[in-house]
């Protein structure tokens, strides 16, 4: 049965999914804005179970975990179009 601290993370999750809004150059519907927002309200809400079930210093871990590994990911696929673009342009 869920509690006030459910509330809490789904509120905080949906919040966190929702900021990211504000990055974007245009203004979304809610169609394109599914895709910004959902991801990063479910990871908020792994996060949330996390620190429920685990503690704080295990949600800590578990989210820089996510976000060494995304960004190493990210960095990785720049570099390969930047590659892929230099290769076009060197062919034009």
């Amino acid at each position: 049965r869920p509690d006030l601290s459910d509330l809490a993370g789904f509120s905080s999750s949906l919040a966190f999914g929702l900021a990211h809004l504000a990055n974007r150059d245009t203004k979304a519907n809610f169609r394109t804005a599914i895709p910004d927002v959902l991801p990063r309200f479910l990871g908020g809400m792994i996060f949330w179970r996390i620190f429920q079930d685990r503690g704080l210093n295990h949600s800590i871990v578990a989210h820089g975990s996510h976000n060494l590994g995304t960004t190493a990911v990210m960095t990785y696929m720049a570099h390969i179009l930047r590659d892929l673009d230099s290769k076009k342009a060197a062919r034009s």
